[in-house]
């Protein structure tokens, strides 16, 4: 499935996303690391945010590099979209909570069908 998706993304990656000015790939790749710069950001500006982290998140967070210092830190809250990104984290952060009410699964897999039947001819090719 890994390999499917990822040649999804080599195939298909280079189409233009919906109308903004970046490709399918381009925007997955720069939301999946503004993802981790908050991440790092907020361990290092925001007091008991890394007691807060789960251990596998904890974990990760050494794999990607661990928290910011204060120049990195500093550098990352002036880029564009970085108040985005942290608030994009925050959300993430929420979204752990075991028996929290959640979008049925088989509305989601819907919403993939009928996505799929619209855009079916571009992906079909992958």
């Amino acid at each position: 499935m890994i390999e499917r998706i990822v040649r999804l993304y080599a195939d298909q990656g280079g189409s233009q996303y919906g109308s903004e000015v970046v490709s399918q790939l381009e925007h997955a790749l720069q939301c999946a690391q503004l993802h981790v710069d908050a991440k790092r950001y907020l361990c290092h500006a925001e007091d008991g945010y890394w007691e807060r982290l789960s251990p596998a998140s904890k974990h990760s967070l050494v794999l990607q590099g661990g928290v910011y210092g204060s120049l990195e830190a500093a550098a990352f809250i002036v880029q564009p979209f970085a108040a985005d990104a942290v608030r994009l984290r925050r959300w993430d952060d929420l979204a752990k909570v075991p028996g929290a009410p959640a979008p049925d699964l088989g509305e989601v897999a819907r919403l993939l069908r009928d996505a799929f039947e619209r855009n079916g001819a571009a992906i079909a090719g992958a």
